[in-house]
């Protein structure tokens, strides 16, 4: 099934906003750490946030999230997407299963 561009940002839009569990547009380690519990997975929250947080403040804003998925930010050096599995940091690898859809973005 093909999905829009716009199709697979709303998506991505509405993971970030299902973790953001307080609503201030940011995802703390605690958020994080329970969306990964949820998920069965039980790597550390905190090796994962600390991939993405691009700016240092503790949290994943949305852009960071989106960079992180893409694998564009500090956490993904591929400007085309997220790196192959295997090739990806442990922490991105984690991100890359919890919302492999979202891995094509730029199509």
């Amino acid at each position: 099934m093909h999905t829009s561009k716009l199709e697979r940002e709303e998506l991505l839009q509405a993971a970030f906003r299902s973790m953001d569990a307080d609503g201030n547009g940011k995802i703390s380690v605690a958020e994080l750490g329970a969306e990964l519990r949820r998920m069965g997975i039980a790597d550390d929250a905190r090796e994962l946030l600390a991939t993405a947080d691009e700016d240092g403040d503790g949290t994943i804003s949305y852009q960071e999230f989106r960079n992180l998925i893409r694998g564009t930010g500090a956490g993904g050096s591929c400007a085309g997407g997220m790196l192959p599995l295997a090739a990806q940091p442990p922490a991105q690898h984690q991100a890359a299963r919890l919302y492999n859809p979202f891995m094509t973005l730029d199509d």
